[in-house]
This record gives C-alpha cells, sequence and structure tokens, in this order.
C-alpha cells in the first residue's frame, strides 16, 4: 500500500468530479489536471476518513470507530456509501490543465 505522502490524488473519471464538489467549491484556486502514470493506482473509499459520526459523543468509541473507519480504508473495504479516490504512486505526468468551464458544467 502507498503511502499518502508519496502519492497524488486522482479521479477515475471526470464526472466523479461531482462527488468532490463541495472541496472545489470552496476553493476557487482550485485546479484539475489530466495526468498518466505508469503504476498501478489504488482505488480507496475516502468517506471512511470521515469516520462515523457518535451520539452521544463518547471517546472510547470513537477511538474504536476511527480505528476500524481506518483498518476498512487502508484494507480497501468500502463503506455503504463509497466515495472513491485514487491513489497515484508518483511520479505522474501532467497531460493538461482541465479548463475550468468544463467543470462548472458537471455542476450544473
Amino acid at each position: 500500500m502507498p503511502s499518502r505522502f508519496k502519492c497524488l490524488f486522482g479521479l477515475e473519471n471526470l464526472s466523479d468530479l461531482i462527488t468532490w464538489k463541495d472541496l472545489l467549491t470552496s476553493n476557487p484556486n482550485a485546479n484539475v489536471y489530466k495526468v498518466s502514470f505508469e503504476s498501478t493506482p489504488v482505488k480507496l473509499d475516502a468517506n471512511l476518513l470521515r469516520g462515523i459520526p457518535i451520539d452521544p459523543p463518547d471517546i472510547k468509541v470513537a477511538t474504536i470507530n476511527s480505528f476500524n473507519c481506518l483498518y476498512q480504508y487502508w484494507t480497501g473495504t468500502p463503506s455503504d456509501n463509497p466515495v472513491w479516490e485514487l491513489l497515484l504512486p508518483l511520479p505522474v505526468k501532467v497531460i493538461e490543465k482541465v479548463d475550468n468551464s468544463v467543470i462548472s458544467n458537471l455542476f450544473i
């Protein structure tokens, strides 16, 4: 499994950006690039990085829950509502910048 510190975040298709709309629209300077790479990417469920809300809050339960979510994430076990991301091991080659109008049209 690659380290997140040595990878680039990616998505399989441009249409997958819809899932990440909040992230992109909260940063007006965000850019999207089409890239190529030779190594095999790892597909993981980023939804697991959010954890499962505990109500009422309990630090012991939250800690166990966080561990379980991280374990599922790193073993590639999806949640009930996966939000897929790719970890692209470096190096990657930038092919082109995706025009912002193309991205905006996805969110209409």
